[in-house]
């Protein structure tokens, strides 16, 4: 069994507490598999949506340096012209939440575009299929918003960016004649929102202890181990749940509980599964283990 617990803030409510900037609301240098997400208001209830299964060897340096930093905070810096460090961070996608509020509704859809995602497995044709998602708002390859805004590529290969070029690409591809220039307008907007909601509701969980599985012993300390469980989990999360994260890490997985009882209360339920309490409101049975 694997167990997933809030970040570290040490208070009695961390899904509220939680300061994505603070340093020390992170784990320490240990290694461990992760969700992150996003928090936002659901029909009135803060809720974590997460968005991301992963593992690494050092919960701080790859959640905080790599993820909150590198995705989301200095790219939003750096898209309003501020001065900020140099990112070697997170290059992958960025989904649509620019508000600090979602409808269950709109997530269902976000999880609908990432189901579809993880299911583009040609790399020399993903910047163009990923170009058809409406709540992909970041690709790092310039191909993904050629397809996007003027339906062809304007180089064979196109180039990996960082997020925080994004805006800038997005600007010199509005003057080409076959741009789709409100549409470009109305994204860079959404994409500005997405990185500035996720430098404040940035959000995970995470699990640093595992006990042996039906399959054998696993140890988080080794790289192909954690990998498994990542897989694992992210299958888990989206056949029994409905919550789909991005991407896929491999094939393989383990038989493997994954105690989420500790979150489940903060945890959004998008229902239309077998985990939803009747008689909750929503809520999820207790305790949920998958």
């Amino acid at each position: 069994m694997i167990t997933f617990h809030h970040p570290p803030t040490g208070t009695n409510n961390p899904l509220r507490d939680f300061q994505p900037n603070n340093k020390n609301h992170y784990p320490g240098d240990v290694p461990g598999i992760y969700i992150y997400g996003i928090r936002t208001k659901v029909d009135g209830d803060l809720k974590f949506v997460p968005l991301v299964v992963g593992e690494t060897k050092n919960f701080r340096n790859r959640l905080f340096n790599d993820h909150y930093c590198g995705k989301f905070r200095i790219p939003f810096l750096k898209s309003l012209g501020l001065p900020a460090p140099r990112n070697a961070g997170d290059r992958k996608e960025v989904w649509n939440f620019p508000t600090a509020e979602s409808s269950l509704a709109h997530i269902i859809s976000v999880y609908s575009d990432i189901n579809r995602y993880n299911n583009f497995n040609n790399a020399g044709t993903k910047a163009k299929d990923s170009a058809t998602l409406n709540h992909l708002l970041f690709f790092q390859n310039t191909n993904f918003f050629d397809f996007k805004y003027i339906g062809k590529p304007r180089t064979n290969q196109g180039t990996d960016i960082p997020i925080e070029d994004a805006v800038e690409y997005l600007s010199k591809l509005a003057i080409n004649p076959f741009a789709n220039c409100p549409t470009i307008s109305f994204d860079t907007s959404k994409l500005i929102a997405t990185l500035a909601n996720f430098s404040e509701n940035f959000y995970f969980l995470h699990a640093d202890s595992i006990t042996s599985t039906n399959g054998g012993q696993l140890d988080l300390s080794k790289h192909p181990d954690r990998q498994v469980i990542e897989n694992t989990i992210k299958e888990a999360l989206g056949n029994n749940l409905k919550i789909q994260t991005s991407a896929r890490a491999g094939n393989r997985i383990v038989p493997l509980q994954i105690d989420l009882s500790n979150i489940q209360s903060d945890l959004v339920n998008v229902g239309d599964h077998k985990y939803v309490d009747p008689n909750g409101a929503g809520g999820y049975i207790n305790p949920l283990i998958l």
